[in-house]
């Protein structure tokens, strides 16, 4: 059961967070399946271990960046109270030319 502060999910949000899910489980797997061939054959599986694993980085860094900028953009700050200041005196002159 959800707290106080914790914002309903819609239909759509639960679409959003399964596929979010899946792709950091596929690629997962594909950095687990990438090393182990790159262990067993070396040579250029190297490369393709190096960009899995960069994949699943770039992705999850991305995820945490964007959730983060949420979360502020949900946060509520209200702005401080400053009592007005007296008008000055001497802006109700006329001034007078000539």
């Amino acid at each position: 059961m959800p707290g106080p502060m914790t914002p309903a999910r819609t239909p759509g949000a639960e679409r959003s967070a399964r596929r979010r899910r899946e792709v950091v489980t596929v690629l997962f797997a594909a950095t687990t399946l990438s090393a182990a061939i790159a262990s067993a054959m070396g040579g250029a599986a190297w490369g393709l271990q190096i960009f899995t694993d960069l994949l699943l980085v770039v992705y999850v860094a991305g995820m945490l960046w964007f959730r983060a900028g949420s979360l502020g953009a949900r946060t509520v700050r209200y702005l401080p109270q400053v009592a007005p200041r007296p008008a000055a005196a001497y802006a109700l002159r006329r001034t007078a030319s000539s």
